[in-house]
């Protein structure tokens, strides 16, 4: 557990790394901090949770990045001297847990200092009894998209494996055919030679025997 000493509107930040879909759980305490519930100028303290991802993927110029859109900060307002904070990793990377101490309250001469402890835990998912029915929804959801995706990637693992055996039955069959043409070809061209080389001698004979030379 962290302890981090905040002074009145000053602001104080621990690092965690941590990777995509990790949910990051961030235990507080403020013992020493003056709860006001009917504050609502937004003085009050509050724990920001930011994250700056390890890859770029802010837009430029040419080219929006939609994932952007989807690092959207968690901020709570501390309205206990305890409680949890959750937040989801959309891309991993470094998560900036910030505290920022309570504004100073009009007539207040001196900045108060202020104890708050941290303690972070990475979880898998979100516990099941924080989410809400639109979300358990939204996560069968993902799991039927996801499902679906796995679903059109075997096919198409399957498309690739059928393709990659024809491939190689045709080559194995156009192997063979080159095998049998290596193997025959010889033989036609030594026939070839013999039958020229008859027909010259038969030619030659032929050719003494007119000319009476035998």
């Amino acid at each position: 557990m962290s302890s981090l000493l905040v002074k009145t509107s000053g602001t104080k930040c621990v690092v965690v790394e941590a990777g995509m879909d990790v949910v990051l759980m961030v235990d507080y305490e403020a013992p020493d901090l003056e709860i006001d519930e009917s504050d609502v100028s937004g003085q009050a303290a509050q724990i920001t949770i930011d994250v700056l991802p390890a890859n770029r993927v802010t837009g430029t110029k040419l080219h929006e990045s939609p994932v952007t859109e989807r690092l959207k900060p968690t901020k709570v307002i501390i309205d206990a001297h305890n409680g949890t904070v959750y937040h989801k990793m959309e891309l991993g990377g470094d998560a900036n847990i910030c505290i920022r101490g309570p504004s100073k309250k009009r007539g207040e001469k001196a900045f108060k200092m202020h104890l708050f402890s941290l303690r972070v835990q990475l979880l898998d998912e979100i516990p099941s009894f924080l989410l809400k029915d639109a979300d358990i929804n939204d996560h069968l959801s993902y799991m039927e998209r996801e499902m679906d995706r796995i679903d059109r990637t075997m096919k198409t693992i399957t498309r690739q494996a059928d393709f990659a055996k024809d491939k190689d039955a045709a080559m194995h069959q156009q192997f063979l055919q080159m095998h049998s043409t290596t193997m025959y070809w010889p033989i036609v061209q030594l026939c070839v030679l013999l039958v020229t080389g008859y027909t010259q001698a038969s030619h030659i004979v032929h050719f003494f025997k007119t000319r009476r030379i035998i």
